[in-house]
């Protein structure tokens, strides 16, 4: 009989808008919208994580970043709306978010890699999951999968773009999976271009 273990997601929301969405996808307009972007989610879920037949996903995490009031009190507000939105269109589905710090090259995230590497570490000790999936591909996620795997034995899923992956990430997961472009494909088809 199979044992199904429970798993969580961890998605760095980053990642997945430009490794993903707009490198191989080339579908920018998705994550301008928090209803296409919510389906996005679910059905590259369904493509992903939700078809292991022995893994039942209780919870994603999804982790992204925003301006902060005190910069931009206006653009705050429509991202946190944004945001909102996307917790109330998908179930067990959590938003936490860093900051977006401004650069001479447009903006960039603070402290979404450390959140997601904490929370992801924390969760293992608490016991809340026996399979982690994470979908990123920054060499930073590196201390923390080795941090789960060592620390609590357990296992260590990571979906992640080509040529959007580092050597060392690929190396410390236990089960890589690479995002197929045929997939990307049918997931597209399905969302209506705006």
């Amino acid at each position: 009989m199979l044992q199904v273990r429970r798993g969580y997601v961890f998605i760095d929301g980053g990642y997945l808008r430009n490794a993903i969405l707009r490198d191989l996808m080339n579908r920018r307009d998705i994550s301008e919208d928090p209803i296409l972007f919510s389906t996005f989610i679910r059905l590259f879920g369904e493509k992903y994580w939700n078809s292991f037949s022995d893994i039942l996903v209780s919870r994603i995490l999804y982790y992204d970043a925003i301006i902060p009031s005190d910069k931009d009190p206006n653009k705050h507000g429509q991202m946190l709306k944004f945001f909102n939105e996307l917790r109330f269109q998908l179930d067990h589905f959590d938003v936490k978010l860093g900051d977006l710090i401004p650069t001479e090259r447009g903006y960039r995230q603070k402290g979404v890699d450390v959140l997601i590497s904490v929370d992801m570490t924390i969760k293992a000790f608490l016991n809340h999951y026996d399979v982690a999936i994470l979908v990123a591909g920054d060499r930073d996620f590196v201390p923390a999968v080795n941090a789960v795997r060592e620390f609590t034995g357990k296992t260590v899923y990571c979906i992640y773009a080509y040529n959007h992956i580092a050597e060392e990430l690929l190396r410390v997961v236990d089960v890589p999976i690479p995002v197929v472009k045929t997939d990307l494909d049918e997931i597209s088809a399905k969302i209506k271009m705006k």
